[in-house]
């Protein structure tokens, strides 16, 4: 194993007993189990080994899944219809498309069968004056390889294989259909990105949604302190990716008194208070969950000064932009306890 030369310099002096130490903290152990493991090297007292990794910052890696991109597509009117295109979406949910993998519709779907659950939906079929509606075992899937790769385009992946189909369809325009069959066509994509993918598929009323999300290592070894005092996460958690801190919502509506509202679809993040709106569409990310907002981007705005240590946050509450001094005067956020007789400055 390969250590970065910080670790080696530290194992040189103090043995195997804390790299190990170290590779647990990874996985989770306990800092004192941690120390808890005897020093093989003997040449140096365990307690420098000890004041080491209780200072290191072990970043905590986790998987996050940050969504790619989302389609919808109106259901079909059919009930066989209907019922085919739920079931198909039933075998595809939660499928994950590793690096460099190809997901196949028909490899996960299966063949359209009545033994496999599928029932006559519409489809089309060449008669003899040519193509047009009819019935058939499996129609309506297409609603979903179709809703899954309007997602594919979305998110800019790689189409391996897709096929129109023989008289246009209401539910999408031409090209942008994606028509299978099994054992003819199928409907394939190729995950050219570093990350896992997962494929998020239901219906939700009369609409299928199709998401694409990538599963992320993220740091979430990350405190965050407000004028010095730690702020507490219930739900979901700080995280650090590509060095940029994310928090979820609430900690702008809890600690600054905000009102934060996001379209998920449109991947937009609206931030107001104190008399000041701010539209966020570049930079926020998106889980299963909620919207996950750059932390400095938006203190910043609403006049707060960040600092960064390994492993935390430091934010000084400040003030408005144009306030001359954090007076009575000044509209201020919950954390400051503003008065009641107190007016936005300008």
């Amino acid at each position: 194993m390969i250590l970065p030369a910080k670790i080696r310099a530290v194992e040189s002096l103090c043995g195997v007993s804390f790299v190990l130490a170290l590779l647990l903290g990874v996985l989770g152990l306990k800092n004192s189990e941690a120390q808890a493991l005897p020093v093989v090297s003997g040449a140096v007292d365990d307690s420098v080994c000890r004041s080491v990794y209780e200072v290191s910052s072990v970043p905590a890696i986790v998987r996050q899944e940050i969504l790619l991109s989302e389609a919808h597509l109106k259901v079909p009117n059919d009930p066989g219809g209907l019922r085919n295109a739920a079931l198909a979406a039933k075998k595809i949910n939660g499928t994950i498309v590793q690096p460099g993998a190809v997901f196949s519709f028909n490899r996960v779907v299966g063949e359209r069968t009545q033994k496999n659950g599928f029932v006559p939906g519409p489809v089309v079929v060449r008669g003899r004056h040519g193509f047009r509606r009819g019935l058939d075992v499996g129609g309506g899937v297409c609603r979903t390889s179709t809703a899954v790769h309007h997602a594919v385009l979305k998110a800019g992946l790689k189409v391996v294989e897709r096929h129109s189909h023989s008289i246009p369809v209401e539910y999408a325009k031409p090209g942008f259909d994606a028509a299978v069959n099994w054992g003819v066509w199928d409907y394939r994509f190729l995950n050219n990105t570093r990350n896992p993918i997962k494929i998020v598929v239901g219906i939700q009323g009369d609409v299928i949604e199709a998401q694409l999300y990538s599963i992320v290592p993220v740091n979430a070894n990350v405190r965050v302190f407000l004028d010095g005092s730690e702020v507490l996460f219930s739900g979901r958690k700080p995280f650090v990716l590509n060095g940029i801190t994310y928090v979820p919502p609430e900690f702008f509506e809890d600690n600054f008194g905000l009102k934060v509202t996001w379209d998920r679809l449109a991947k937009t993040v609206s931030i107001e208070g104190w008399g000041r709106l701010l539209k966020l569409s570049n930079g926020v990310l998106f889980t299963n969950e909620t919207a996950m907002i750059p932390l400095r981007a938006v203190a910043e705005w609403f006049g707060a000064a960040l600092s960064w240590e390994p492993g935390r946050v430091q934010i000084k509450s400040g003030m408005l932009p144009g306030c001359a001094s954090r007076s009575e005067a000044a509209v201020k956020p919950k954390f400051l306890q503003p008065s009641p007789t107190s007016t936005p400055c300008t």
